[in-house]
């Protein structure tokens, strides 16, 4: 049994990667699965409404079930809901995108975004799964792991992504501590070329990094003194969030 519901989550995480509708041949190559099973899965999938099936184009797509378990989560996460006000002043005052990342095992998973460029729409939609080593908000989470976490983590290689991307660990872990010294990150055409992007952490009441902020934006539109100065609005912005999230224990 447990084999076939990891091959049902191998299925639900192709469409997330892919974004897109997949047939029943897309899907079995994708994941490995033979045909047979990938679609008996996908029936199941659909039957319980976690994916849904289009005859005119014979294809699958994630099924609106999943928009009543994003929902039942974003609940637990009530203080991204005070995040909207400040986070939507910056984002107007500065004309600049700003994104809240929470840690998801090993990536940087988007979960409320500020702002309406098009250049947000494309980089850095909600759900979106960016990776830890190369992004900013990125490298403010790794900063809020354990000794133990990022061991494991580092267990793994540092895929390039562009020519400015870190790839060698040790550069990598003096970075982390950068951040952790310093409570800001950047990054400079690591994960896009032409983007750029700075972040700070949000605290919890004990004082633990729950979450970070972010801001994105092509890097003509941001050269690295505005980038700062936006860094150190988001620092701010940050500190009003986190004190509020203290006071009404919101984590």
């Amino acid at each position: 049994m447990s084999k076939t519901i990891n091959k049902a989550i191998d299925i639900l995480e192709t469409f997330l990667v892919y974004e897109h509708a997949l047939s029943l041949s897309d899907v079995s190559r994708l994941t490995e699965i033979n045909i047979t099973t990938a679609y008996r899965i996908l029936q199941t999938l659909s039957n319980r409404g976690l994916v849904s099936y289009d005859k005119k184009t014979s294809s699958y797509n994630l099924g609106l079930k999943l928009l009543e378990l994003s929902y039942a989560i974003r609940k637990n996460l009530l203080f991204a809901d005070v995040a909207h006000g400040p986070l939507n002043r910056l984002s107007q005052q500065k004309n600049v995108d700003l994104y809240i990342s929470i840690l998801d095992t090993s990536a940087s998973l988007i979960i409320e975004e500020f702002g309406n460029t098009r250049d947000m729409r494309i980089n850095s939609p909600v759900g979106k799964k960016l990776p830890l080593h190369c992004t900013a908000t990125g490298k403010v989470l790794l900063a809020s792991m354990s000794p133990k976490e990022l061991k494991t983590f580092f267990k793994n290689p540092l895929p390039s992504f562009t020519r400015h991307t870190i790839t060698d660990k040790e550069e990598l872990k003096k970075a982390i501590e950068k951040v952790a010294d310093e409570g800001v990150a950047y990054d400079i055409e690591e994960y896009k070329l032409g983007l750029c992007a700075a972040s700070v952490p949000l605290y919890s009441g004990q004082g633990n990094i729950i979450a970070a902020i972010g801001c994105i934006d092509k890097k003509s539109n941001l050269p690295q003194d505005k980038l700062e100065e936006i860094a150190a609005d988001m620092e701010s912005c940050a500190a009003e969030i986190s004190q509020i999230i203290a006071r009404y224990g919101l984590y």
